[in-house]
């Protein structure tokens, strides 16, 4: 399906600028990971907690993206849901495999 990558992602979230709205907490379909899925693999994507659906499919999630998938829909209760780029890479930071 996809080859979810911690530098991937990263490199895409860096090429975005800092203020813009790269996901939306708590929306499956609108996660960081499954825009940057979509803009890497041309494949539209949800993310569940642990995994990544596409169509019928699903594949686990790592677990630095599990960690930030957590961290982000944290976020949920929050006024505003939106995830900024730079946000998003403070988030992920903290979600360093080892």
């Amino acid at each position: 399906m996809t080859d979810l990558s911690y530098n991937g992602f990263r490199a895409w979230l860096e090429r975005q600028p800092g203020d813009s709205v790269v996901g939306m907490a708590g929306r499956p379909s609108y996660c960081p990971l499954a825009n940057y899925i979509y803009d890497a693999f041309r494949i539209p994507a949800s993310i569940a907690s642990s995994a990544i659906c596409v169509e019928d499919a699903r594949q686990p999630l790592p677990l630095w993206a599990k960690r930030f998938v957590s961290l982000c829909d944290a976020r949920q209760s929050d006024d505003d849901a939106a995830i900024l780029a730079a946000e998003a890479l403070d988030i992920l930071a903290a979600c360093r495999p080892s």
